[in-house]
């Protein structure tokens, strides 16, 4: 699948970030559990995601430094996922003994939610995929959550920016979208998701 959006920097970039990439939901003693926790079921608006007709490339979110703090983010906010370079998530498929939810039929990958100085409201956080049948999931658990929330003003702080760790999950590439809501809005942010090609 090739995506809109393509730089010959990429592979570049992806090459250099791969090795911490690989490490990301592994099982570590000083792992720090920050940030709130997903949550399976919760109240919010709809989840409405746009379909992708067969053989479209993924219109993957326009990717952008909105801060010094924080490697480049995905979308128009004020809520933003960094972590996906240039709108591609690799994750590792199968899953592996070292990932925090081995064994499990879903693979995962970190990202990282920030949210505007001038945000300082809840989020809400759910997904799925776009261009086939697919579900999108959240947390280090065997069996994800299918939502995430964060409440208002909760957060490790960065100059104003709230932060929030968490882990997307998957377990087939593809195009994805994430839905955020928050106090006055909603947004799109759609990606791809690959397999990591080399785990060597």
């Amino acid at each position: 699948m090739r995506r809109c959006r393509v730089s010959v920097s990429v592979r570049v970039f992806l090459a250099a970030a791969v090795a911490s990439a690989l490490l990301s939901g592994c099982k570590s003693d000083s792992e720090p559990s920050t940030g709130p926790k997903p949550q399976s079921e919760s109240s919010g608006p709809p989840l409405v995601l746009p379909s992708l007709a067969d053989g479209k490339n993924c219109p993957v979110s326009i990717e952008r430094r909105v801060t010094p703090e924080f490697d480049p983010a995905l979308g128009d906010g004020p809520v933003y996922p960094v972590g996906i370079p240039h709108g591609l998530l690799e994750f590792i498929y199968p899953t592996v003994k070292t990932q925090l939810w081995y064994p499990s039929a879903w693979g995962g990958q970190k990202v990282l939610w920030v949210a505007e100085p001038s945000y300082t409201g809840p989020i809400l956080i759910r997904g799925g995929r776009i261009d086939a049948p697919g579900r999108l999931g959240f947390g280090d658990q065997s069996v994800p959550d299918w939502k995430m929330s964060f409440p208002a003003g909760e957060a490790v702080v960065n100059d104003g920016w709230r932060q929030f760790p968490s882990y997307t999950r998957l377990k087939a590439p593809g195009c994805y979208a994430y839905q955020i809501d928050g106090d006055g809005f909603r947004t799109l942010i759609v990606f791809e998701a690959a397999v990591f090609a080399d785990l060597g």
